[in-house]
């Protein structure tokens, strides 16, 4: 919608392709498609996907604790990744 509307790409443009290829083995694409799901969304899920499925099975687990500054850098890494694949000259980044 926003790329239709103001012709800039959102910092989730090529998700659900990026997830898709990244299924079907094809990391490259996925990398292409959209690199800040392929590195900052999909191993955290990951990582606490892991952590349910052990404490569920009764594996003790540490928690970690999110800070407010590990929040505001994830915040900052979006950001900046949703600037950057909107320059010109980095339409690598671009679905």
């Amino acid at each position: 919608m926003l790329l239709h509307t103001t012709g800039l790409y959102c910092p989730g443009c090529g998700g659900t392709r990026a997830m898709y290829d990244l299924v079907s083995g094809h990391i490259g694409r996925a990398l292409h498609e959209n690199a800040f799901v392929v590195l900052f969304v999909v191993p955290p899920a990951a990582i606490g996907f892991l952590w349910w499925v052990l404490n569920s099975w009764g594996v003790r687990v540490p928690r970690v604790r999110i800070t407010v500054p590990m929040v505001w850098a994830y915040v900052g890494v979006l950001g900046a990744f949703w600037v950057l694949r909107n320059l010109p000259g980095l339409e690598f980044l671009r679905p």
